[in-house]
C-alpha cells in the first residue's frame, strides 16, 4: 500500500512585553512545544486515508501565574474521488488550546488571575462535503459544499470586575459551532469568477442562548455571500480584479439585545506586472469603495456602562504600492 509518512516538530515562543512613561510594566511569555506523526495510505488509488497524532505542552509564564498544560490529539481523514471529478472527503480531530496571554496593550497584565481550577479547552471538530471540478476545453468549472460541526469543552472566558479591578480567566462552560459554506468557481481564457455563501452559528451549551464576548454581547457572525471577478489584460500585463462581501443580520444575541445589523463591502485592485520585468510588481487598490459605515460582528460593540462601544471599521481606502523582488 502505498503511503507517506510525516513527522515533526513544532515550537512556538510568544514574547509579550511592555513599558509606561520609560519603566517596565510587564514581561510575559507562552511556549508551546509539540510532536506530532502523520500517515497518508492510499488503499486504492481514488482513495486516502490519514491518520495522525500530536502530542502539545503548553506553558504559560504571567504576571500572576505560571502554569502549563499537556495534552494528546488525534485525528482522521479521508477522500474517496468515487467517479471522474467528484470527490467525497470527511475529516475529524480533538481539540487542545491552553489559555492564551492577554492582548500587550491592554493593562490588566498585574490584576489579570487564571481560576485555581482552569483547565485548557478540549473538543472536537468533525467536517465533511463533496468538491467537484472539471475542465471543458477552455472553460473551467468547479465546486464545493463543506459541513463542519465543533464542539469546545470548557471554553475559556474572560471578565473584569470589582473594586480594586480584578480580571478573571476562567471556563466558562462549553459551546458548540456548527454551519456549512458552499462555493463554485468558472474561468475562461483570462476570466475568473468565485461566488460562495457561508453559514456558521454558535451556541453556549452550559448557559443557553449564543456565545457571548468579553464584553458580554454575542460572539456570533453574519451569514456571508461573497464574489471575485478577475480578468487578465494581457496586452497591459495588468490584472484587474473586484470583490464583494454581503453579511446579514445576525439575530443570534441575547434576548432584549438589539441584533447586529448587517453590512456590504466592496473593494477594487488592479495589478501591473511588466512581462519585459517580472521582478516588479504595482499594485493600486479601492477598499470599501462605496465608504459603507459599518461594525464588524467581530468587533467589540454595543453599550457597557451607559457608553457605546461600537467600533467602527475603516471608510473608503484607496492605496497604491510597488515591489522588487531581486
Amino acid at each position: 500500500m502505498n503511503n507517506t509518512l510525516t513527522y515533526g516538530f513544532d515550537y512556538i515562543d510568544k514574547q509579550s512585553k511592555s513599558s509606561y512613561g520609560g519603566t517596565a510594566f510587564m514581561d510575559e511569555s507562552a511556549i508551546s512545544s509539540a510532536l506530532f506523526i502523520e500517515d497518508k495510505l492510499y488503499p486504492t488509488e481514488n482513495v486516502s486515508v490519514t491518520l495522525g497524532g500530536r502530542y502539545e505542552h503548553y506553558k504559560r509564564e504571567a504576571m500572576t501565574s505560571d502554569k502549563s498544560f499537556s495534552e494528546m490529539t488525534w485525528g482522521l481523514a479521508g477522500d474517496w474521488q468515487f467517479t471522474d471529478g467528484w470527490t467525497l472527503f470527511a475529516s475529524g480531530r480533538t481539540l487542545f488550546k491552553g489559555p492564551e496571554l492577554l492582548e500587550t496593550f491592554i493593562r490588566y497584565q498585574d490584576v489579570a488571575f487564571l481560576a485555581d481550577d482552569i483547565k485548557p479547552e478540549t473538543g472536537y471538530n468533525v467536517q465533511g462535503g463533496l468538491k467537484f471540478d472539471r475542465r471543458i476545453n477552455d472553460h473551467f468549472i468547479g465546486g464545493n459544499l463543506t459541513m463542519f460541526n465543533t464542539r469546545i469543552d470548557d471554553y475559556i472566558a474572560e471578565q473584569g470586575s470589582g473594586n480594586p479591578y480584578v480580571y478573571n480567566i476562567f471556563n466558562k462552560g462549553d459551546a458548540q459551532y456548527k454551519g456549512f459554506e458552499v462555493s463554485a468557481t468558472y474561468s475562461y481564457d483570462a476570466f475568473r469568477s468565485k461566488a460562495s455563501y457561508s453559514k456558521s452559528d454558535n451556541e453556549d451549551l452550559t448557559n443557553g442562548g449564543p456565545v457571548l464576548n468579553a464584553a458580554g454581547r454575542s460572539a456570533d457572525i453574519g451569514d456571508s455571500v461573497a464574489l471575485t471577478l478577475e480578468y487578465d489584460v494581457f496586452a497591459i500585463d495588468t490584472l484587474l480584479g473586484w470583490t464583494s462581501i454581503v453579511v446579514m443580520d445576525e439575530t443570534n444575541v441575547q434576548e432584549g439585545a438589539p441584533i447586529k445589523e448587517g453590512y456590504n463591502l466592496h473593494n477594487l485592485y488592479a495589478q501591473w506586472v511588466p512581462s519585459q520585468t517580472p521582478e516588479l510588481s504595482v499594485t493600486f487598490g479601492i477598499d470599501n469603495i462605496f465608504n459603507e459605515q459599518y461594525v464588524s460582528h467581530a468587533s467589540r460593540s454595543g453599550t457597557a456602562r451607559g457608553v457605546t462601544l461600537d467600533d467602527y471599521e475603516p471608510g473608503r481606502n484607496v492605496k497604491i504600492s510597488a515591489a522588487y523582488e531581486f
